[in-house]
């Protein structure tokens, strides 16, 4: 008798739980939706490069050496923008390799006064990587201005853009490259 009672506690007990988690599930489903629907999803919106899809990056005034790139990308960053702002906190006085930065200011001196709170100096070696340009001058060349924008660049040509929205989209972004050549360092032999 006391078995067959212990047997039926944990059945309800089971069922309970079960009943539970497809709560859980569908009020997580909810959420998403609700996510979905006020525009609060992390995901970077797609940017339409128009003309200057396949153009070369030094058409567009970014450094010469992203003509010859493999796979890079560059992201325009300001001041004024919340999400900017976290992402060059968030570099710590680096930035990631395949990366470059075009901080929208007025001068560069502007410019590294702001990146130089994450630790990016003019005389740093993350300081190589970016690039600085007026707002009026973005927008000449790209028909607007959107920050955070990312233009990814693969062999040489602007392929893709896009806005993004958190930090986390930001570090997704960073090319990993693997070459095939043995020779180079830290290559198995």
């Amino acid at each position: 008798m006391a078995t067959s009672v212990l047997f039926a506690l944990v059945a309800l007990l089971a069922i309970g739980e079960f009943l539970l988690f497809g709560a859980l599930a569908e009020a997580y489903r909810d959420i998403r939706q609700i996510r979905r629907h006020f525009g609060m999803v992390d995901q970077p919106t797609p940017v339409d490069l128009g003309p200057l899809r396949d153009a070369a990056p030094s058409d567009l005034g970014l450094h010469p050496d992203l003509d010859a790139a493999v796979r890079e990308v560059v992201i325009y960053v300001e001041s004024r923008c919340g999400t900017c702002r976290r992402i060059v906190n968030s570099l710590d006085g680096g930035i990631p390799g395949g990366m470059w930065l075009v901080v929208i200011a007025e001068s560069p001196a502007e410019a590294f006064d702001w990146l130089g709170q994450s630790g990016i100096t003019p005389d740093s070696p993350a300081a190589r990587r970016v690039m600085v340009a007026p707002a009026d001058e973005v927008e000449r060349r790209l028909g607007m201005l959107v920050t955070p924008l990312a233009i990814e660049i693969e062999h040489g040509r602007l392929v893709r853009a896009k806005s993004l929205p958190s930090v986390q989209q930001f570090y997704s972004l960073v090319p990993t490259t693997m070459t095939l050549d043995p020779e180079q360092k830290g290559a198995p032999a």
